[in-house]
C-alpha cells in the first residue's frame, strides 16, 4: 500500500510539474500585431421602386456570427451623376456584400458585409497542421492581424428617388 501511495504522490508531482513547464513555455509566446492591408472596393445595384426601408448593417459578420469591427460612414451624400434609383458604396476589399431582400418579393432590403479568412487575415490559419504548431513553439511568435481604424470606412453614394430612404444600423444587433 505504501508503494502504491508513493507512487501516486510522484506521478502528481510530474503531471504538476509538466503542466508548470508547459504553462511557462505558453507564456513566453509573443504576439506581433500585423496591419491588413485593404484596397478600396465598389458594389453597385439597382433598388425597385417599392422597397423601403434600404438598412446598411454595419457590423461586419464572419463565420461564427457578428464581430468586434465596426465599419465607419465616411460619406452618405447624393450622387447626382447615378441613376435615380441606384446606390454605390465603397467598402474594403477584405469584406464581401450581401444583399437580401431585395429578390425576395419583399418590400424591405438589407446589405450587410461579412470577411473570410484567409492566410492573411487569419490568426487561427497559421496553426493548421502539426508542422505549423511546431513552428511556433519552437520561435515563439505569432503574428496578430489587425485592421487600421481608416480602412473601415464605408462611402455611400444613392440617386435622388433614394433620398430619406436609406437607414445605417450603427447598433450592434447579436
Amino acid at each position: 500500500m505504501r508503494k502504491i501511495l508513493i507512487t501516486f504522490v510522484v506521478s502528481v508531482i510530474l503531471v504538476i510539474s509538466g503542466a508548470l513547464v508547459f504553462a511557462m513555455e505558453l507564456s513566453q509566446i509573443k504576439f506581433h500585431t500585423v496591419e491588413i492591408d485593404s484596397q478600396p472596393a465598389s458594389y453597385k445595384t439597382t433598388v425597385a421602386q417599392n422597397i423601403d426601408p434600404i438598412t446598411i448593417d454595419a457590423y461586419p459578420s464572419n463565420y461564427s456570427g457578428y464581430s468586434d469591427l465596426e465599419l465607419k460612414i465616411d460619406e452618405m451624400s447624393m450622387d447626382p451623376a447615378l441613376a435615380e434609383n441606384e446606390i454605390v458604396i465603397e467598402y474594403p476589399n477584405l469584406f464581401e456584400v450581401h444583399e437580401i431582400g431585395h429578390t425576395d418579393d419583399r418590400n424591405d432590403m438589407i446589405i450587410n458585409f461579412s470577411y473570410s479568412l484567409n492566410m492573411d487575415t487569419n490568426i487561427f490559419a497559421q496553426s493548421e497542421n502539426w508542422a505549423d504548431l511546431m513552428r511556433i513553439w519552437r520561435t515563439k511568435e505569432v503574428s496578430i492581424p489587425f485592421l487600421d481604424a481608416d480602412s473601415l470606412k464605408l462611402q455611400i453614394r444613392y440617386g435622388k428617388n433614394l433620398e430619406n430612404r436609406i437607414h445605417v444600423n450603427t447598433a450592434f444587433v447579436g
